[in-house]
């Protein structure tokens, strides 16, 4: 893979970078040459010791994700369920308070005004 185009990408970086260091590690030959631009055996491990630590952090961002959404499933259902009994309870409260429209009010539910009647002694004024 080394004459090839590097990827851009994390998935990408990986592939390409893990099995260089790993044949790095494995031929002596490989770790003499790379010796030239400064790159000891010791250098050559923590660089591939930083790569599985990526590896790791990405791995460990996907469980997270799948966690998040899990999450939000569960939350998403609790809340409908908390929304048909709210429902639920504001219709009772209709019929229960349907004689006392200010206890609505106080309960947050919003109750419209009769509309009014026009009488026919208006009407003809």
């Amino acid at each position: 893979m080394l004459p090839g185009v590097r990827k851009e990408t994390i998935n990408g970086f990986l592939e390409q970078a893990t099995p260089f260091y790993g044949n790095l590690l494995r031929n002596p030959s490989f770790q003499a040459r790379m010796g030239k631009f400064g790159y000891s055996l010791t250098r050559i491990q923590g660089e591939r010791q930083l790569v599985e630590a990526v590896r790791q952090a990405v791995n460990d961002q996907l469980m997270e994700t799948g966690e998040a959404q899990a999450a939000t499933r569960v939350r998403d259902q609790a809340l409908d369920g908390l929304d048909a009994w709210v429902s639920d309870f504001k219709a009772i409260c209709r019929v229960a308070l349907a004689e006392d429209p200010q206890r609505l009010e106080q309960l947050g539910i919003l109750v419209l005004n009769a509309p009014r009647r026009k009488t026919k002694e208006k009407a003809s004024a």
